[in-house]
C-alpha cells in the first residue's frame, strides 16, 4: 500500500534539505512563493567564509555586456545562460557569509516531503524531486553510481526511499547471501539503566553507604530496570550523592536499543549527496 504523504505548511518547510532525483543537495527551502498561476519553493544556499562561490556580480556584468536582462534571474539561471553562451563561469573566494537564492523549484516537481529525528543530527525534514535539476546545476552526468559501495562513499549519507521517505543514515556496508546491502541507522530507542545490577555492583565494590542512600531513593527490588526520565533521575542522584564516578559506574549499566535496517545494494538507483533507493 502506498504511503500517504502530510502537507507542510511554509512555516514547516523553512530550512528544509532539497534533493534532487540523482541524490545531490540542490540547498534549503527559504521560502514558499506564491503566484496567480504556479507556486513555487525557494531554494537557497550558505557559503561559509573561505568557500569558492560564483562570482555572480561579474557574471551579471558579462551577461549584460552581451545585452542579455538578468535582473530576477536566478544563480541557477545566470549559469544555465552562461554555459549556453559558452562562457567560462567566474568564481570568487567568498570571505564572508553568503545567502543565495539558488533556484525557484515548482511544486509539481516535489517527488515527496518528509521528516524524521536522526541522532545525533536531530530533526531532518527533506524534499526529494523528481527531476535532476541539482544535477544539471553541476555538469553532473545522471544515474552513474558503483556496483560496489564503498564505506567511505556512503557511510553517513541519507538514505532517501522513493516509496517510504527517510529511511536513516548508513552506517555501514553489510554482505548478504550472494550480494552486498547498506546498513541504514534509522533511530537510537528508548535507554535502559538495571538499577538493581548497578546497585549490588557497588555492594560488591564495599560502597555500601552510596548503595543504600541509593536505593532509598530509587527502591532497586521493587524497580530493577529503570527507563525514561527515570535514568535521567538516577543519574543526578548517583552525581549528587557519590560523586561522578559512581554516575560513570551507573551509566555503563545502561543499554540503548538501536532502530536499524539492512537493505540491498541492488535497491539503490542513485548515489549522490543522500542514497535514493527504491
Amino acid at each position: 500500500m502506498a504511503r500517504s504523504w502530510r502537507f507542510y505548511s511554509r512555516e514547516e518547510l523553512a530550512g528544509a534539505l532539497v534533493y534532487d532525483s540523482e541524490g545531490l543537495l540542490c540547498g534549503e527551502v527559504a521560502d514558499l512563493t506564491l503566484t496567480e498561476e504556479q507556486a513555487f519553493l525557494d531554494v537557497q544556499i550558505r557559503k561559509r567564509v573561505g568557500e569558492v562561490s560564483v562570482d555572480t556580480e561579474r557574471l551579471s556584468r558579462e551577461l549584460q555586456s552581451r545585452g542579455l536582462q538578468v535582473d530576477g534571474l536566478t544563480l541557477a539561471e545566470l549559469v544555465s545562460l552562461a554555459r549556453g553562451l559558452g562562457l567560462d563561469v567566474p568564481q570568487l573566494r567568498v570571505e564572508r557569509d553568503l545567502t543565495l537564492l539558488k533556484m525557484r523549484i515548482p511544486v509539481e516537481d516535489i517527488q515527496w516531503i518528509d521528516h524524521k529525528t536522526l541522532q545525533p543530527r536531530g530533526e531532518i525534514k527533506v524534499i526529494l524531486l523528481k527531476t535532476p535539476r541539482e544535477a544539471e546545476f553541476r555538469g553532473w552526468k545522471p544515474g552513474q553510481f558503483p556496483k560496489v559501495p564503498r564505506r567511505d562513499e556512503v557511510k553517513g549519507k541519507l538514505v532517501l526511499s522513493l516509496t517510504s521517505g527517510i529511511l536513516g543514515l548508513v552506517e555501514d556496508v553489510v554482505v548478504g547471501a550472494g550480494e552486498l546491502g547498506l546498513r541504514v541507522y534509522r533511530a537510537s530507542g528508548a535507554r535502559e539503566l538495571r538499577w538493581l545490577a548497578f546497585i549490588n555492583a557497588l555492594k560488591k565494590a564495599n560502597r555500601w553507604e552510596i548503595a543504600d542512600a541509593l536505593s532509598r531513593e530509587i527502591d532497586p527490588y521493587s524497580s530493577p530496570r529503570l527507563t525514561g526520565e527515570d535514568v535521567e533521575r538516577a543519574l543526578e542522584l548517583a552525581r549528587s550523592i557519590g560523586g561522578g564516578d559512581v554516575e560513570e559506574l551507573a551509566s555503563r549499566y545502561i543499554t540503548e536499543s538501536r532502530d536499524v535496517l539492512d537493505i540491498a545494494w541492488r535497491t539503490v538507483r542513485r548515489l549522490g549527496d543522500a542514497v535514493i533507493t527504491e
